[in-house]
């Protein structure tokens, strides 16, 4: 995560000694001049030697350097550190205060519980979920209302809300599925409205993503460290190369690295080598540590078993008539997709342009992988011209699931500004912004529950809001098909690129 020059913060030595000899000089020197001088001249001379003094003294406290176990800042001397911070500070403090205004926000959204009894949580099995505006058969475009009221494992009705949930209509024989739009009343009843986009037999489903007392753990557990993620950075030299422990803050002696993009205030850390410049660092790798934040109750809410079940209901399925209402039809485009590298593609017969980049800054990967070829998200946008016949499509989101949620909405918000600069040299550009699909339920939810994207989708909402950007709701588009992992079939990235290219064209 390299930006602008690193530096490293090391501990100074204090030079008494050669303070000592500065003070036995100067005396030896004017004692003598002074018994020889007027009175008028002495006073002069003592006042004089008195401001040269206080400079040294000054002067000495200035120039030590604590050592510092995480800094966010880095400078080449002294006097940019001064007139940088004067012009810095104010842009930080307005940052750091948006910051918290949205991690508040969000905050005060999230129930906060904390369990001792699994039998307290709320259960899919006792839970139930009934059709409010049941009749025999439905219009298309007409609503369906499903009513699902949470109980716990003790059949006791549940009195706050916080439940994630996940709704669905489908039809296996059309292949055709739509998700729900659900409301939260926080009373332990929750309302699910579906709109019914296609005739014949139809069938509903509410999936318990997590239960209100896991999405609590979750969000604390998000919030409390940063010792979930393990990364290494790899220095390296001609002759040599070492690992070091490196990452978003860290607590230790040793001298430290510090990686800082100063207009951003984005800011990455690393141990620093003996023998080794801070610009020696090449490579990062990162790995799941064997840790948890989480009671071990915690941990038996997020079980594979209790996660996705689907809540009890009283009905089968619907019937959608067509009811004189005219047909419809969609076209797809055709799929594109790499994991390892930047795609190019060249149409010299549409003259189309197409360029694909891979994952940027946090990275998540056990594998080595090079930092040389990368930036963060706001410079890359920094270096696209813009034009009419230009459309940006950009996602953020899974890769920042592990981390604290003050780190990716920094990210959003320079992104956002990054946005701003293009939109003023090239006002007609077009840029769309993508939410991250729904992955897997078997893999550590601590870390990288939907919970979390579904959170970070409502925050890029918020900081995108006001700006003339499109959105391609990819969580809702994988709910809707039950894709539940983080590499969508095929037919699922045609829908993802033609709503994209249908945004961008609208």
């Amino acid at each position: 995560m390299i930006s602008d020059e690193p530096h490293y913060v090391r501990k100074t030595e204090e030079n008494s000694e050669a303070s000592s000899l500065i003070a036995k000089h100067c005396k030896h020197k004017t004692n003598p001049l002074i018994f020889r001088m007027k009175f008028l001249s002495k006073i002069i001379l003592a006042a004089a030697a008195m401001i040269l003094i206080k400079f040294l003294v000054f002067r000495e406290g200035k120039t030590q350097v604590p050592k510092a176990t995480y800094p966010f800042h880095m400078q080449s001397d002294q006097s940019h550190k001064e007139v940088h911070s004067s012009k810095s500070a104010p842009v930080q403090d307005a940052l750091n205060q948006r910051i918290e205004e949205i991690y508040n926000r969000i905050d005060k959204l999230i129930p906060k519980i904390k369990l001792k009894n699994f039998a307290e949580a709320t259960s899919a099995e006792k839970s139930k979920a009934t059709i409010v505006n049941q009749k025999d058969s439905y219009c298309l475009g007409e609503q369906l209302f499903v009513r699902v009221q949470a109980y716990d494992y003790l059949e006791n009705i549940k009195s706050y809300g916080g439940d994630y949930l996940r709704a669905r209509i489908f039809s296996p024989k059309t292949n055709s599925s739509a998700s729900g739009n659900i409301t939260d009343y926080n009373n332990g009843t929750y309302l699910i409205a579906f709109t019914l986009f296609w005739e014949g037999e139809v069938s509903a489903s509410v999936l318990l993503m997590h239960p209100s007392e896991a999405v609590s753990a979750l969000w604390r557990a998000r919030n409390q460290g940063f010792d979930n993620i393990l990364y290494t950075g790899n220095f390296t030299s001609a002759t040599e190369y070492v690992n070091r422990k490196c990452g978003f803050q860290l607590e230790t002696e040793e001298d430290i690295c510090q990686y800082v993009d100063r207009r951003d205030q984005e800011a990455f850390y690393c141990i620093k080598p003996p023998n080794f410049p801070c610009e020696a660092l090449t490579h990062m790798n990162s790995v799941n540590r064997n840790h948890s934040y989480l009671s071990e109750v915690e941990k038996l809410l997020l079980n594979r078993s209790n996660i996705g079940v689907e809540i009890s209901k009283n009905f089968k399925t619907i019937n959608v008539s067509n009811c004189g209402i005219l047909d419809y039809f969609n076209h797809t485009e055709d799929e594109m997709q790499s994991w390892q590298k930047t795609l190019l593609a060249i149409n010299l017969e549409n003259f189309i342009y197409v360029q694909w980049k891979k994952h940027t800054f946090p990275f998540v990967s056990k594998t080595f992988y090079s930092i040389k070829e990368d930036a963060y998200m706001a410079r890359q946008i920094d270096q696209i011209g813009g034009g009419i016949n230009t459309i940006l499509i950009l996602t953020m989101g899974q890769h920042f699931r592990p981390f604290n949620f003050h780190i990716f909405i920094k990210s959003a918000l320079n992104v956002r500004r990054a946005i701003e600069r293009l939109f003023y040299r090239s006002p007609s550009t077009k840029v769309i912004i993508k939410e991250e699909n729904a992955r897997d339920m078997d893999i550590d939810m601590e870390r990288f529950s939907d919970f979390h994207g579904h959170i970070q989708y409502h925050v890029l909402r918020e900081v995108f809001h006001g700006l003339n950007v499109g959105f391609v709701d990819a969580l809702d588009m994988t709910i809707a098909y039950a894709c539940n992992v983080i590499h969508p079939p095929v037919e699922v990235l045609e829908n993802i690129i033609s709503m994209s290219f249908t945004q961008a064209t609208s």
